[in-house]
């Protein structure tokens, strides 16, 4: 094996030993036979290995493992609650919109709802006008006497004599 292949076996499981026999003893041929893989590997053992063997094993207290198991507890039941307590929280990251923002979102909403009202109201104030001037003309045929504008009376415009 190469030593670039060897120096990350050895970072990475050789120091641990995480390997299986069959690669542990592919590493250590090559250490006995290369002084810079084995250089590394003291290395690595002096800084990440020996600091550590002389610790002892600590635990923290039982309250905060009883702390721990009442947060999981307490989550869990949350989340059986409802489908929608569980969305809610899941998606609250994603409508975290900061004030500005909400406030813009806001007022372009606002306008977009005043404009589309305005135009409504317009739309009928048209609306009405042309009834008006409907009306306005039903009146005007209704005094002629005759209404389907096939005989003499009229308002004696161009537009009349071409469809007589």
């Amino acid at each position: 094996m190469e030593c670039k292949k060897i120096q990350e076996i050895i970072a990475a499981d050789y120091i641990d030993g995480e390997l299986n026999e069959k690669l542990k003893g592919q590493v250590q041929v090559h250490l006995s036979a290369c002084n810079q893989c084995r250089a590394l590997e003291m290395s690595l053992r002096r800084i990440a290995v020996e600091p550590f063997k002389n610790l002892k094993e600590t635990r923290p207290p039982d309250s905060v493992w009883e702390r721990i198991k009442e947060n999981i507890v307490a989550e869990e039941s949350r989340r059986k609650e409802s489908i929608f307590v569980y969305l809610k929280d899941y998606l609250r990251p994603l409508f975290n919109i900061p004030n500005p923002v909400f406030a813009t979102i806001a007022i372009a909403v606002f306008v977009i709802t005043a404009s589309v009202v305005m135009s409504l109201g317009s739309q009928m104030r048209m609306n009405s006008y042309f009834q008006e001037q409907e009306e306005f003309l039903s009146s005007l045929e209704a005094n002629t006497g005759d209404s389907s504008m096939g005989g003499s009376a009229g308002l004696g415009t161009v537009i009349e004599e071409y469809f007589l």
